[in-house]
This record gives structure tokens, sequence and C-alpha cells, in this order.
């Protein structure tokens, strides 16, 4: 009978352990999710931050490009108004 108190106690004992390595695992399981979604997040962070840095570059160039204020034919233009 001793014996079998003793078998019983011991099975308690590793379905306890079993039970806490599971739920480690579990946590451990989670940690790394939620550890995965942050670097998601942040390198989605960057990504927006350089595109927005490149949109601006990109408008920058653009509006910086010189255009002429008055046509290239101007001489043209004043021997057919101003005979």
């Amino acid at each position: 009978m001793a014996q079998f108190v003793l078998v019983n106690v011991v099975v308690a004992v590793l379905m306890k352990h079993l039970e806490e390595s599971h739920k480690q695992m579990e946590e451990d399981e989670i940690d790394a999710e939620v550890e995965q979604e942050l670097a998601i997040e942040e390198f989605c962070r960057r990504e927006e931050k350089r595109m927005a840095k490149e949109r601006r570059k990109t408008l920058k160039t653009i509006l910086m490009h010189k255009t002429p204020s008055l046509p290239s034919n101007l001489n043209a233009l004043k021997q057919t108004v101003f005979p």
C-alpha cells in the first residue's frame, strides 16, 4: 500500500512539472510572437520614415527644378510686338 501511495506522489509531482513546463513553453512562444510583432512594427515605422524622406527629397527636387521665366525666343517676340 505504501508503494502505491509513493507511486501516486511521484506521478503527481511529475505531472506538476510537466504542466509547469508546458506553461513555460506557451509563455515563451507568446513572448517570441510579441517580440516578432514589435520588430515588424519597428521595421514598418522606419520604412515609412524612409519613404516620407524620399518623397520630400523628390518633391524638393521637382520644386527646385528651374524653368525659364522668359521664353527662349524673346528677341523674336520683341520684334513681332515692337516692330
